[in-house]
């Protein structure tokens, strides 16, 4: 029996759910889906050759299938990973799994932006979080080499949704500066739906607070984590 709990990607390159798998189940799907695949890219009168998957590599409480795209399962989690560039999705598979065992959190601890953005987030059952300045990096990719990182998260009750946005800025002058609330303004068709868009500053950084009624919520309109689509759902 399969159950998701949640669900992460990381950049373009890997995909993770979290809940309850049958390792020995998904990896017979995994199997005769290759397979399948294998047969059908057989162009020849004659009957396709099986092909057959090898054996998974075990590591660390998961099975590994594949080389050049990997996935990975165990009781409680299973991800799709592949190379990024000229990377090792294999080698990118485990550093993840490391990752997961290590005894601190490598991605907040390794990034002050990162840690100051996660620090007004409550329990969020959607967050997107993006630090421009990751390993000392010097590259801005967010309005007008302005900002340094950004974070957007949504918790969901039963009467009210709860929005929390965040920016980060290269100097506490540029955040007190008031960018966050212009740009707020700027977006009504973002932002309009939103009560209690009350910006806050410290330090670097500017976020705000706002709730919406979940009824009124969608996730794919313009004031949800995916813009430009709209559902009834």
């Amino acid at each position: 029996m399969t159950a998701i709990d949640a669900t992460v990607e990381i950049d373009f390159a890997m995909e993770l759910a979290l809940g309850s798998f049958d390792p020995e189940a998904v990896g017979e799907k995994l199997t005769n889906d290759r397979q399948s695949s294998t047969t059908a890219s057989t162009q020849t009168s004659t009957t396709a050759t099986r092909t057959t998957w090898p054996e998974p590599e075990r590591y660390k409480g998961f099975d590994l299938y594949g080389t050049e795209h990997v996935y990975a399962v165990s009781e409680d989690a299973l991800m799709s990973v592949s190379p990024m560039g000229e990377g090792n999705a294999v080698k990118d598979t485990k550093a993840i799994i490391d990752t997961r065992v290590a005894e601190t959190s490598q991605y907040v601890d390794g990034n002050e932006y990162v840690a100051a953005m996660l620090g007004v987030v409550d329990d969020p059952h959607a967050l997107w979080c993006y630090p421009e300045a990751m390993n000392g990096s010097t590259s801005r990719g967010f309005r007008k080499d302005i900002i340094t990182g950004q974070l957007k998260s949504w918790r969901f009750g039963t009467e009210t949704t709860h929005l929390t946005w965040a920016n980060t800025y290269p100097d506490t002058e540029t955040a007190k500066s008031g960018e966050l609330t212009d740009y707020i303004e700027s977006e009504s068709d973002r932002f309009g739906a939103y009560e209690g868009l009350d910006v806050k500053t410290e330090d670097r950084m500017a976020w705000t607070d706002g709730t919406i009624p979940t009824k009124e919520f969608d996730h794919l309109s313009p004031d949800g984590p995916g813009d430009g689509v709209t559902t009834s759902h």
